[in-house]
């Protein structure tokens, strides 16, 4: 994978060697509620408050189909960037 180059949502779950539970997507939502105390979760409005949600339900067994988010960066794809980033410097 070049430096600078987005995973999609296929690829991660390619690259994983665990069962996929969902992709987070970059929401401002999480900074705007977090300004005020308040989670992404109680949001009703943010993606990423939803993409936790079904998160959840997924780990609670229930079958819950995974949204894509085009292309939208998550949060698994950013850490693995900035890990890479770190180990080349």
């Amino acid at each position: 994978i070049n430096y600078g180059a987005q995973l999609t949502v296929d690829e991660v779950i390619e690259l994983l060697a665990a069962d996929f539970l969902g992709a987070v997507p970059e929401d401002e939502c999480v900074l705007i509620n977090a300004s005020f105390g308040k989670t992404v979760v109680q949001n009703k409005k943010s993606e990423a408050g939803t993409a936790y949600k079904n998160i959840a339900r997924r780990l609670l067994g229930e079958k819950v189909a995974v949204k894509k988010f085009g292309n939208a960066k998550n949060i698994f794809v950013r850490a693995k960037r900035k890990k890479h980033l770190r180990e080349t410097l």
